[in-house]
């Protein structure tokens, strides 16, 4: 697939003069890749962090059995 950023321009001139031609995608990809996984990764902490709370898992019952109400 072939996408189009926007970088800064002396982030784009380090990256032509220290990675080759033939390179470029695959450190790209590569760099996609690694941040990624930190990402997704953080994501997974936070909601096993959240799932834990006492608190909320009692506000989600009281939630459920309002959503269970006749209208």
């Amino acid at each position: 697939m072939k996408m189009t950023f926007a970088i800064p321009d002396e982030v784009g001139r380090r990256f032509r003069q220290t990675v080759r031609p033939g390179e470029r995608s695959a450190v790209v990809a590569h760099l996609l890749r690694r941040r990624l996984r930190m990402s997704e990764g953080s994501l997974e902490r936070v909601c096993r962090r959240v799932n834990g709370l006492g608190a909320l898992e009692r506000e989600m019952v009281d939630w459920e059995r309002f959503d269970d109400q006749p209208a």
